[in-house]
């Protein structure tokens, strides 16, 4: 037995032990098996269940492969009688009740696998628990697929896939060629993603998430839609006896932090208000802050909060960072602090080093968003920065210090309940309450700087959700036990895991291939909650290895609030979702910041300003639905051919192969195996945030050569659109490069080079709150306060409390505008003295005579050179300053107030009027219409929309940036194209930016237009959409309200044809009309366009 390799040695020790074998028996029974004469076939439970998972996860070949192996695991044919194949039906043609029914018959009836008692092995029924209902968006290929069991074709988005007559195939190709005429047209859509709707229980054991809902999507729908998908899954669940009948309620719906899915479920779970009728309420009644609406059932919503977790540190790495008593914390910031920690341990992160500057940057940028460990491990590092010593920060430093000691405890109360396996209930919740009162401080005092709307509101009902499931589960069944952890979608997050884990090498898949793999899923599901130690856990999505990290920061550290907790939440309709009353942040239509891909909320999003109840389903008749649906519904099986005529002959063909080849969709190059460059659009390098290679160590910067990050500087800046002032600052942010988030970071400039006339290093800083002292010299003192001077940039104050938002405590000046002498002239001084408000051992003190020598060698400055009256941060309020200057009838009060006098007829404008001044300009001469007002021609040569100058000699460069107008014209100044596109009385002219759709993306004003493609794209008439048509489009009204004489007005361009097939003189592929990513082309903005040697250029080409 020592030298041979018996097969299955372990099931022939255990028939030997069963049958009574001697050890002469045994020896030979073993000789046998030796030469493969004698294999047992006695298999446990345990090795039919990792037969299966094998099956589910290397396929036939694998199982083979150990049947034939030393473990003589069982063959195919064996294990088939315990594969239970889940019939999962997606939604190809709508939105239908039956189709969602079906799975949950599929996944929670009877054939289900049911629960056991683990003491004798007896069959029970299932314990009746709460649920879950998440929902999520998959990727997908986007391919149309044949289904054999409905004759149907699926991967059309259901969000327009009712403008299509029918999706069955038929017996011949004409529904196939209706459906590419209407994808061609742009009716309806080839999805992309597929949205997945997922129950799961709230309870010890079954927890994983079974898909119930599964809809091709296009992402183009609105909120309106989610709620119907939402409430059709609800009902539908509360209808079936597989659902709530047999299993229990759904307590709450969870989801990541998508807009649309917000504001549905925001409409869902706050209809109705908790009153003396509701079960809830005893338990609620005396919880002040307690937001007490909920949806039908007392439905709540549950916003991930592993999701909310690196939406953190979303903001907290991003250059603008967030504001915490009205401190400004960003990655810059944030690395300072890190690399003080001591002794830390890194080895646990992705990050393969330990602790050192390349480490920490990736900390603060990592190549993968979606790295949950990784946000973990950023919020936990802060909460270790409470751990350094303070006694060595000098006051700057010891009020960012303050600032991140209180961020640190706001998550330790949050993680903790998530993390910490050893509090109890009680402590969690009490846990999660401190975070949320502590949020709602911190909020009012702060608003969006310190966190946008909407985030604020998903972490508030993730806890109302969290307090609530107490109660719910306690009138449900007050023996069950609550699992705080189990809240969220993250069984959703890992049941995706798991296809990605069956996909392996094949991650991207159809509609159809989806349903296969979510069946494969459901066995490997059963398979792994009876022996969780053979499924390997998501990486992403294990923290639980980094809770000895954690600490409790027993510190307090008090916000200024303008009345207490109580007081507040006396107030109507105030509480904890809506802290300064009446409106909701959740449904705020400012664009959220903490997401990688943040965007403007949709065009039919919500109401901001609703506090009623908000039922859009309570008029739908859901009987009447399912008749209507049984009412389409075929009485029984219509038997149909899986082959199709395709042309009069008679000829037939497989249906899949008539689908691949009318879709036939070329090679998208976007359809990467790799999950970022399919879904983010970028590689596993990351999104470039690294400070410039060509920064200096650390070894040769020093307070006397360099000006770093965290000094501070003085500057000059107009407070209140009148006269200058003298601002003292500390820097929290320095770049080098463009202006923008994209420029390069720094954390040093060598003083040399400050005050270069092209020095390229922009400065922002927060200016500190001093006031005068007189000491006995009977010079004046001025000393830091401890706060920092917030500014507003609007001339209307805002009704209500204020707000300090963090573009109002930040600004941004180029380094020529700074003094760095100030930082070593600052002197450290015992603030115990002095009764200011900040209640901090030390401050800054400044003499009034060095103060002044700044604001003279600043004056000097400007005076000296004109290129800096333009570069002066512009407020319109704030407190007054001891070192004024008016600039009325001076050369820089003309730049500050934006009004640059116009190239064309002299006359001075401002900056949201030069589009439509000097568009008027251009326009009159491109219709050759006599302008009286001009004194210099517009350029014939592409001129500039801001100026009316060339574009091609190298000035005047235009591009898009962000969704912006980016020009380095003289005459430019910043505005969304999005917003200039629309014609409106009071934007008249809508010449902007476009980039060309022909050939390479070349970007000219729209008044050029008609030079472009007769210069570049002479048969553009053959080749130009109808899409990119009206956008340059120069309408009549556009015309006339440009005073353009009506006998020369006349809509352009002028197409000879009307069907831009036609002029293309082909048809267009399926994969030119379905959004796909092209292939990323060089960078062609601004190209010189190639002027033809024979064209005169001495004449602008008119339009007539």
């Amino acid at each position: 037995m020592g030298q041979n390799s018996i097969l299955a040695l372990h099931r022939l020790l255990a028939n030997a032990e069963k049958e009574g074998w001697s050890p002469k028996k045994i020896h030979e029974q073993c000789k046998l098996a030796v030469d493969g004469e004698y294999t047992t076939k006695n298999y446990s439970q345990y090795e039919i269940n990792l037969t299966c998972a094998l099956y589910e996860l290397g396929g036939g070949a694998a199982v083979h492969a150990m049947h034939k192996s030393i473990f003589a695991l069982p063959c195919r044919n064996t294990i088939q009688p315990y594969r239970r194949q889940h019939k999962l039906t997606p939604s190809v043609s709508g939105l239908k009740f039956a189709d969602i029914t079906s799975n949950i018959a599929a996944l929670f009836g009877p054939h289900a696998r049911r629960e056991t008692d683990k003491s004798n092995g007896v069959e029970q029924p299932p314990t009746i628990c709460g649920h879950t209902l998440s929902f999520d968006e998959l990727a997908t290929e986007r391919k149309i697929d044949y289904i054999p069991e409905t004759d149907e074709m699926g991967g059309f988005c259901l969000e327009h896939v009712s403008v299509l007559e029918t999706v069955k195939v038929g017996n011949d190709t004409r529904t196939v060629e209706a459906a590419i005429t209407a994808v061609r047209e742009g009716k309806v859509h080839i999805s992309h993603e597929t949205s997945v709707g997922a129950i799961s229980r709230l309870y010890q054991t079954g927890y994983g998430a079974r898909p119930v809902f599964l809809g091709p999507s296009c992402k183009k729908g609105g909120w309106k839609q989610c709620v119907e998908v939402m409430e059709m899954v609800l009902e539908a669940w509360k209808r079936s006896p597989h659902g709530e009948q047999k299993h229990g309620p759904i307590f709450e719906v969870s989801s990541d932090g998508d807009h649309k899915c917000r504001v549905a479920m925001f409409v869902m779970c706050m209809n109705s208000e908790i009153g003396p009728d509701n079960p809830l309420y005893p338990f609620i009644c005396n919880l002040p802050g307690l937001n007490c609406r909920v949806g039908n059932n007392n439905l709540t919503s549950d916003p991930d909060w592993k999701h909310m977790d690196k939406r953190w540190c979303t903001l907290l790495c991003s250059s603008e960072g967030l504001a915490v008593k009205n401190v400004c914390i960003n990655r810059d910031v944030l690395l300072t602090w890190l690399e003080r920690l001591p002794f830390h341990d890194w080895s646990e992160s992705s990050i393969h080093a330990l602790l050192s500057e390349t480490s920490l940057k990736a900390l603060l940028n990592p190549s993968d968003a979606q790295d949950v460990p990784r946000a973990i491990k950023l919020l936990l590092c802060i909460m270790e920065i409470g751990k350094l010593d303070p006694e060595e920060f000098d006051p700057s430093e010891a009020a960012e210090f303050e600032a991140l000691c209180l961020l640190g405890e706001l998550f330790d109360a949050m993680l903790q309940p998530f993390i910490n396996m050893e509090l109890s209930l009680s402590e969690q919740i009490q846990s999660l309450i401190k975070f949320s009162h502590l949020l709602c401080a911190l909020y009012i005092q702060n608003g969006t700087s310190f966190i946008p709307n909407q985030l604020y509101a998903d972490l508030q009902a993730m806890v109302k959700n969290a307090v609530l499931l107490v109660p719910k589960t306690r009138i449900l069944n007050g023996s069950l036990k609550v699992f705080i952890c189990l809240l969220g979608d993250d069984v959703l997050e890992a049941l995706f895991g798991r296809l990605r884990m069956i996909g392996r090498h094949s991650p991207n898949c159809s509609l159809i291939e989806l349903r296969d793999r979510f069946a494969s899923a459901m066995t490997l599901d059963h398979i792994f909650e009876e022996h969780p130690e053979l499924e390997r856990r998501p990486r992403r999505l294990n923290m639980f290895r980094m809770c000895h990290a954690v600490e409790f920061i027993l510190a307090k550290y008090g916000v200024r609030m303008s009345m207490s907790f109580a007081q507040r939440f006396k107030r109507k309709d105030t509480d904890l979702l809506r802290p300064m009353g009446g409106k909701y942040p959740a449904i705020s239509p400012e664009v959220d910041r903490s997401l990688v891909n943040s965007s403007s909320p949709a065009a039919d999003t919500i109401d901001p300003d609703i506090v009623d109840p908000l039922n859009l389903m309570a008029g739908v008749d859901f009987d009447a639905l399912i008749a209507a649906e049984k009412d389409r519904s075929p009485s029984s099986a219509e038997s149909h051919s899986h082959f199709a005529e395709i042309d009069t002959a008679g000829n037939l063909a497989h249906k899949k192969i008539i689908l691949r080849t009318f879709f036939d969709m070329t090679h998208d190059s976007h359809a990467s195996h790799d999950r970022l460059q399919r879904v983010r659009g970028f590689t596993i390098g990351g999104k470039s945030w690294t400070r410039d290679n060509s920064e200096l160590s650390s070894e040769n910067v020093s307070a006397t050569t360099h000006f770093q990050l965290g000094n501070l500087f003085t500057t000059l800046l107009c407070h209140n659109g009148t006269h200058l002032s003298l601002a003292l600052a500390k820097s929290t942010l320095i770049k080098r490069g463009t202006s923008g988030s994209k420029a390069a970071s720094v954390s040093a400039i060598p003083r040399a080079e400050l005050h270069l006339p092209d020095s390229p290093y922009a400065v922002s800083g927060q200016v500190l709150s001093v006031v005068p002292l007189a000491p006995a010299e009977n010079d004046v003192v001025w000393v830091w306060d401890g706060d920092f001077t917030s500014f507003s940039l609007k001339k209307k104050k805002n009704n209500g409390e204020e707000i300090a938002r963090i573009k109002n405590l930040q600004f941004s000046v180029s380094s020529r505008l700074i003094d760095a002498n100030i930082h070593g002239q600052a002197r450290e001084i015992s603030a115990c003295n002095f009764d200011l408000p900040s209640g901090r051992e030390k401050t800054w003190s400044f003499s009034n005579s060095d103060l002044l020598a700044a604001w003279n060698s600043l004056w000097i400055r400007i005076l000296n050179d004109t290129s800096l009256h333009d570069k002066f941060p512009v407020f319109t309020e704030c407190r007054s300053s001891c070192y004024t200057s008016p600039i009325a009838n001076t050369a820089i009060e003309r730049s500050i107030k934006d009004r640059l006098a116009c190239r064309i007829c002299g006359k001075s404008v401002k900056d949201q009027d030069r589009q439509l001044h000097v568009g008027e300009h251009i326009l009159k001469a491109l219709k050759d219409v006599e302008d009286v007002s001009a004194k210099t021609p517009v350029s014939d040569a592409y001129p500039c929309g801001t100026c009316g100058g060339s574009t091609i000699d190298g000035s005047c460069k235009i591009a898009i940036k962000g969704g912006k107008a980016d020009s380095d014209c003289p005459s430019a100044y910043c505005f969304m194209i999005s917003a200039a596109r629309k014609f409106r009385p009071t934007r008249l002219c809508m010449n902007i930016p476009i980039e060309c759709a022909l050939g390479y993306k070349e970007t000219h004003w729209k008044y050029n237009y008609h030079q472009h493609l007769q210069e570049r794209h002479p048969d553009w008439k053959r080749l130009i959409s109808d899409k990119f048509a009206e956008e340059i489009r120069i309408s009549v009204e556009e015309q006339s309200a440009l005073k353009i004489p009506a006998e020369k007005v006349i809509a352009w361009p002028i197409l000879d044809v009307a069907s831009p097939d036609l002029r293309n003189g082909c048809k267009r592929s399926i994969s030119s009309l379905t959004n796909s990513p092209t292939r990323r082309q060089s960078d062609k903005e601004n190209r010189t366009p190639n002027a033809s040697p024979s064209r005169n250029r001495s004449k602008m080409p008119r339009l007539y």
